[in-house]
């Protein structure tokens, strides 16, 4: 098992989509709460929930058990589609807040 942990700023309280791809299983944690569970390394999984404004801890653990490994993660504004951060973006990649 693997834990990657950054952090995450919410421009507004509102919903938001998180969207996650794990070789073989994973799951994101906020601020200590499970938000999604990953177990289908062959699909992408996404789920919509509320966040508080302002900046979260966002951790992303994932297991493998054999061949290439792999995380893949995206938060969108689930009203206005826009992207607030991925795995593909090292300008996201906070390992502490920002002032």
């Amino acid at each position: 098992s693997s834990v990657s942990e950054f952090y995450v700023y919410f421009p507004e309280t509102r919903s938001y989509t998180f969207e996650v791809s794990v070789d073989n299983t994973g799951y994101i944690v906020i601020d200590g709460q499970t938000i999604i569970s990953h177990t289908d390394w062959w699909r992408t999984s996404a789920v919509t929930t509320v966040v508080g404004a302002g900046w979260r801890k966002l951790s992303f653990y994932a297991d493998n058990w054999g061949g290439p490994r792999a995380f893949a993660g995206r938060i969108t504004s689930s009203s206005t589609g826009a992207e607030i951060w991925n795995t593909r973006n090292s300008t996201y990649l906070y390992t502490t807040p920002m002032a």
